[in-house]
């Protein structure tokens, strides 16, 4: 092939004959980026330039850029057949994989930053997938589809495709921040429950005692006697009442423990059964409450103990319940 052929094929890159291999595949690409269909370049004149005429620019822009890749002797010669070959390989267009098409390509990073005017850290970001150096979304979307049709891809592919990796390294990052915070955040809830409760148990029967006008050191006495506490005369009337109002309250607990245990044991239910302790805790309060509630003269002298055996055994059966 003469001189003149390829000052032909030059000419139609709209090049000087020296110029460089690189700049040879820029000028192709940008050419059929710039008489493809969706150029917003040639939109205003899409009528007046003919398909058939449209076709044949393409054709000679093809055939020019085949001809010149033979005069630099190029041992890997990229054509258009050989671009969609590497797209048929590719599943999902990552970073990787706009960079390996890139580099079969012999297209410089940096003609890519010139052209499509993305800062090449950018592009190198996107390639090497260093999401977190990545400015937000909606930039990193347009970013990859410009890149994408300058690498002749589809952009709304290539696009969807970054994003939905992008988008999911997003979600395990929040999810392992979450994660990392949630000791600390259960330690200091923790705490904070521990506090509100504690400052309810001491503080707000000192404020009862403080409010009416008694002295404080009584009711420090350790073990806590109520000797200072003037009890009622038992009445049958009360004792019913009070009876009834726990038995209302307990008997739902009791029948849900039943049924549960009743459920486990015929398969019809998934729920733990009542465990044996919870068992010992309805015992066990049961036999604390009626000794708590009469006056036995031989049970006379462990009368104000019995609240500690009740309050244990409700503990018991409540983490039995749950």
């Amino acid at each position: 092939m003469n001189q003149e052929e390829y000052s032909k094929y030059f000419k139609i890159l709209e090049l000087t004959p020296d110029a460089s291999l690189s700049e040879v595949r820029k000028a192709y690409l940008h050419l059929k980026e710039l008489y493809s269909k969706e150029s917003i370049v040639t939109l205003p004149v899409e009528h007046e330039i003919s398909e058939e005429l449209n076709e044949e620019i393409l054709r000679q822009i093809e055939d020019a850029y085949l001809n010149l890749l033979s005069l630099y002797k190029e041992e890997d010669i990229t054509t258009e057949r050989d671009i969609k070959k590497i797209i048929s390989d590719v599943i999902i267009f990552n970073g990787p994989a706009l960079r390996e098409v890139r580099e079969r390509l012999s297209i410089d990073l940096r003609d890519v930053a010139l052209v499509t005017k993305i800062q090449i850290q950018h592009l190198e970001n996107i390639e090497l997938e260093k999401y977190d150096s990545l400015p937000v979304d909606v930039y990193v979307r347009g970013y990859i589809a410009s890149y994408a049709k300058y690498l002749s891809l589809d952009p709304k592919k290539v696009a969807d495709d970054y994003m939905n990796e992008y988008s999911e390294w997003k979600k395990a990052q929040k999810k392992k921040s979450g994660d990392s915070r949630l000791p600390h955040i259960a330690v200091k809830r923790f705490f904070a429950k521990l506090g509100i409760l504690g400052g309810m148990l001491l503080g707000l029967p000192f404020l009862g005692v403080l409010l009416a006008g008694l002295p404080v050191t009584r009711y420090l006495e350790f073990p806590p006697e109520t000797r200072y506490v003037t009890h009622a005369s038992f009445s049958w009337i009360a004792f019913i009442i009070c009876g009834l109002f726990i038995l209302a309250v307990v008997f739902p607990l009791l029948l849900k423990g039943i049924l549960s245990g009743r459920q486990t044991k015929t398969g019809s239910a998934i729920s733990s059964p009542f465990p044996w302790w919870g068992w010992l805790g309805i015992l066990t309060g049961s036999i604390a409450w009626t000794l708590a509630w009469t006056r036995f003269p031989w049970f006379e002298r462990f009368q104000p103990h019995t609240f500690t055996p009740l309050w244990l055994s409700l503990i018991l059966v409540i983490n039995a319940l749950t």
